[in-house]
This record gives C-alpha cells, sequence and structure tokens, in this order.
C-alpha cells in the first residue's frame, strides 16, 4: 500500500524520502531490483549493489551492508539450527546483537527435549519477527519434480539452491 507507507516515512520524519542501498547475491538480483523499484515508488532513493559472495562477505564483515536481499535455504541443513547460527551465530553475520536472540538461539542449539527446543527457537523468531530484524518474502522449492523434458543446469553458483531462471526445456 503505497499511500500507508507514504503516510508512515511521513510520521518518522522522513516525507521527503531517504537513500538506501540494497546489497544482493547471486541468484537474488531480480528480487532487489523488484524490492528497490516498490521503495523508490514511494520515495525512499534505492540503489542495488550486486555482489558475488566473496564481495558480499567483504562488505558484510566490515559492516557496510544497509539492506541484504538474498535466498536463503538453510544450507541444505533440515533444521532450525542453521538459519539461527547463520543469521544470529558469528559477530561478522550477527547485525543486530539483540540479547534476547543471542540466549535463546544458544539455549536452543544445546536443548535436548524437542518441546522445550521448539519453544526456544518459537521464542527466537517471534522476537525477530517482531523487531524485523529480517523478513521472509518468499520460499523456493526445495525439490523439483520433472521430466526428461526439462534442463535443471547440475551445478548452481549459489548455495541456496536450485536458480529456478535458468530452468529451462530442452
Amino acid at each position: 500500500d503505497p499511500k500507508a507507507a507514504k503516510a508512515l516515512l511521513a510520521k518518522a520524519g522522513l516525507a521527503s524520502g531517504f537513500k538506501v542501498e540494497i546489497t544482493s547475491l547471486p541468484g537474488s538480483e531480480k528480487i532487489a531490483e523488484a524490492i528497490a523499484g516498490q521503495l523508490r515508488a514511494i520515495g525512499v532513493e534505492a540503489t542495488v549493489d550486486h555482489k558475488t559472495f566473496v564481495a558480499f562477505r567483504e562488505k558484510q564483515t566490515s559492516g557496510k551492508i544497509q539492506v541484504f536481499v538474498a535466498n536463503w535455504s538453510s544450507g541444505g541443513t533440515p533444521d532450525v539450527v542453521a538459519t539461527a547460527e547463520y543469521f544470529f551465530g558469528t559477530p561478522g553475520r550477527d547485525y543486530w546483537n539483540d540479547a534476547q536472540i543471542k540466549t535463546f538461539a544458544a539455549r536452543a542449539a544445546s536443548e535436548m527435549d524437542p518441546k522445550a527446543r521448539t519453544v526456544l527457537y518459537r521464542n527466537m523468531f517471534d522476537r525477530m519477527n517482531s523487531q524485523y530484524f529480517f523478513m521472509p518474502i518468499s520460499t523456493a522449492p526445495a525439490i523439483l519434480i520433472h521430466t526428461k523434458d526439462v534442463f535443471i543446469p547440475p551445478i548452481s553458483r549459489v548455495f541456496t539452491g536450485v536458480e529456478l531462471e535458468k530452468v529451462r526445456w530442452r
């Protein structure tokens, strides 16, 4: 809702907008461009800086990322611990340095009771969502079913899964 977004910017004292740079990884370029376009439509001067993974890590560890858009599949690990450690585990990745999240994540990572572990991770993600630390906007399939007539590249340059834009008919 662009009208409501503009009203929120005005309420925050940013009626004339502001500048922001979105950093994206390979495979998420189009998503980053779409988000930048939506921000520009409400008066935010958004630019996109497409990075290779190595260049991204240099920018990340130097603390120069303002907004980050990327695909994330937990690195293929079927456990939420991968997400918690990736986004909140080390200083180079933990942009928020939130004591509550660190406590929930550390306790959950060492909790052996599945029900207690679930509660701890739920508390961690509820805190993350309430503070808008990051916002999932879509999901990507982990499994693709196809026929021999569909070509899926065997090696992806993106560590987070299949690059759907490269799937094609043979």
